[in-house]
């Protein structure tokens, strides 16, 4: 079986490597059907098996990007997504985690995101090892067990919900509260925790998901 595969970004070397990587592959496994710009895509053609985003620019990829790959996980369940970046911002790692099948690193060889990508077309999901790596919570933060004793029972709630994924107007509606109780919550608990961005808030809770089956 042949596989299309779109990839799409910026980083213009990384973006021939890649392409040049897969179309030489052995097996012939894999075809790039197109290479197009990260504005593009918003307009593609629906034959494909796999787009790839290549990433750099931080509010960009929060303001204008994070949406279309919600969007794209609820449009297209059938087709992988997979996100290659260099950015170093556990925040990234935590809000897009929800809707990719993978995330790779440019730190990575062009060997290892192959891995990544054959591992995805076989249908489990992969994170790199570098990814791993930059993204560890545990570079960040300690004891959040003991901080989180600290939130009052409405705080803690919310926080479940925006430790799984959702924002704070899903968050609002979810627990039937108005987005601005929800915010000052979020907000009084981070200054309980001691963070003051949500790249540190979600390192915290990734930690508590593990080490306490904070769900």
């Amino acid at each position: 079986m042949q596989y299309k595969i779109i990839i799409a970004g910026e980083n213009a070397l990384l973006m021939h490597g890649l392409s040049q990587l897969l179309n030489n592959e052995r097996s012939k496994q894999f075809v790039i059907s197109q290479q197009v710009g990260i504005e593009d895509i918003y307009s593609l053609s629906l034959d494909f098996d796999m787009l790839i985003i290549v990433i750099n620019a931080r509010d960009d990829m929060f303001n204008i990007h994070l949406p279309f790959i919600s969007n794209f996980y609820e449009n297209s369940p059938d087709k992988k997504l997979v996100l290659i970046s260099g950015i170093n911002d556990s925040c990234l790692f935590f809000r897009s985690r929800k809707y990719v099948n993978g995330m790779l690193s440019e730190r990575d060889s062009l060997q290892e995101i192959e891995t990544g990508i054959r591992t995805i077309l076989s249908g489990k999901d992969y994170i790199s090892p570098a990814v791993t790596h930059y993204q560890s919570p545990e570079r960040h933060i300690k004891k959040p067990s003991v901080l989180r004793k600290q939130l009052s029972e409405r705080e803690d709630k919310v926080l479940k919900y925006l430790f799984s994924g959702y924002n704070v107007t899903e968050t609002a509606r979810m627990l039937n509260r108005s987005i601005k109780t929800i915010s000052a919550q979020k907000r009084h608990a981070m200054k309980k925790l001691g963070v003051e961005s949500d790249a540190e808030l979600l390192s915290i809770g990734s930690v508590l998901r593990r080490e306490e089956a904070f769900v």
